[in-house]
């Protein structure tokens, strides 16, 4: 295509095209809550591996696989507890979703923000 505009409507018109029929197949195939749920705990490994292991390892490929790797065992772990638990207001996917992004994310970043910065860092209350 030689005429930006087109070129530009076309990629737009591409990519929203994609995104909603991504959503609709996650939300008909898996159910929106669970789609949540799988993203609250990856954003939570994410945090997990990025904050508290900064450096610990040493190429991109390497954290996306310990991410990944830490997603499945927290949602796996959390989906455990939650299957014994009798929901009446939520579910077990909201719940799960609700620990990785307010419980876990929330932690590793207070903890980071607060324990190994000001003024509790190695050598600042001296």
């Amino acid at each position: 295509m030689r005429r930006r505009s087109l070129r530009l409507v076309t990629a737009n018109a591409v990519v929203l095209g994609g995104a909603w029929l991504s959503y609709v197949a996650a939300h008909e195939l898996v159910g929106a809550a669970t789609v949540t749920a799988a993203a609250g705990v990856f954003i939570a490994a994410g945090l997990l591996g990025g904050m508290l292991l900064e450096g610990a390892f040493r190429s991109r490929p390497a954290v996306l696989a310990a991410t990944v790797l830490l997603a499945v065992a927290l949602y796996a772990a959390l989906a455990e507890y939650a299957s014994g638990v009798d929901w009446t207001r939520a579910t077990a996917a909201e719940w799960i979703a609700h620990a990785g992004l307010n419980a876990i994310g929330v932690a590793v970043i207070l903890h980071v923000a607060i324990g190994r910065r000001w003024p509790f860092a190695e050598g600042r209350l001296a």
